[in-house]
Formats: C-alpha cells, structure tokens, sequence
C-alpha cells in the first residue's frame, strides 16, 4: 500500500533463470541477476517451413521448440485464443501493394504459400517478430503458476482502469513510469 505494507496474497509476477551470481562489497552480501526467458528466443535455431499455418500454430512451434532446446523452463504452454484463425500467409498477402504486384510480374517469381525459416540464418525471434509484425500481436512470457511459462500473445492489449477514490478496486502497478 502506500506505506510500504504488504497487502493481499503474494502473486508470482515473473519468471525467469539465474544468470550471473557472485559477491559485492561487505560480509554475507551477494548479488545475483535474473535473465528473461526471451533471451533464449535469439539463440535457438528456426528451420521450419510453415503452408496455411495460423499464428496459433506458428506461435506453439515456437513454444515447443523453445522447451526442447534451453535447460531451464519443463512446461512452455501458448495462451494465443487473442490472434486470428487464418493462415499468416493469407494476413500477409492481405498487406500485398499493386507495387508489389507489378514487381512480381515483371521478375517473373511467384508468390510463395509457404514461410520458410533456415537453421543457419534464422532464430526463434525472427519466426517471432514475423507473427507479432503481421498480426500487430503483443507477446510476452508470464508464469504459468507452476514452475513453467506460459507465451502469451494478445491483439487488443489496452485496457481502461478507473483510477478514482470511488473506484471498486486498484490496479496492480508494476511500475509507475508512466509521467
């Protein structure tokens, strides 16, 4: 509260892993810094090839590969019910310009129905960016209220709280940067 005291129950609002511990000045004082699971995203590799796949299913591939290659997070579920049901490819073309067009004409390549990663030039975050770009989604991990995370990606991430005294309840703050 506003005096510094606890109030409700103590909810886990992150997780993360323990990346660097070591001591600082004094006895009996360490120090320790907790990494996000997202650090991860940039190091695993992504060589999948995705036909009339949805963000849903791009973002469980992601979640499934992410499990399988970092020692950290068992259980990596997707909470992404927010993202359209159709195919990234179809957003895509949605966006696709008459300049685009006439250039395609012009070089004679055609429009591919499929997405492409490669294991020697892509990451899980570009597989990632790709689907958060087209789908204007926000996505983040939060725990999962075991000992896993959960991907959680969401298309309308605004919200309105009422902030007076006469309001039902307050808002949890997790920083008030916002001035």
């Amino acid at each position: 509260d506003d005096n510094g005291e606890p109030t409700g129950e103590r909810a886990v609002l992150f997780r993360g892993y323990t990346a660097a511990v070591g001591s600082t000045e004094g006895t009996n004082r360490a120090r320790f810094r907790i990494h996000d699971p997202k650090d991860f995203l940039s190091v695993i590799d992504a060589g999948v090839s995705f036909k009339k796949a949805t963000p849903t299913d791009i973002l469980r591939y992601i979640s499934k590969t992410f499990a399988d290659n970092q020692p950290v997070f068992d259980s990596v579920t997707v909470d992404a019910d927010a993202t359209s049901g159709r195919p990234l490819v179809e957003q895509i073309l949605d966006d696709f310009t008459l300049g685009d067009a006439l250039k395609q004409a012009i070089s004679d390549e055609t429009i591919e129905d499929e997405l492409t990663f490669s294991t020697n030039r892509d990451k899980l975050v570009d597989v990632l960016s790709l689907v958060t770009d087209v789908t204007d989604a926000r996505v983040w991990f939060e725990p999962d209220g075991k000992s896993g995370v959960v991907l959680r990606a969401v298309n309308a991430d605004s919200q309105q709280y009422d902030l007076t005294p006469e309001s039902a309840g307050t808002p949890r703050v997790i920083a008030n940067n916002c001035l």
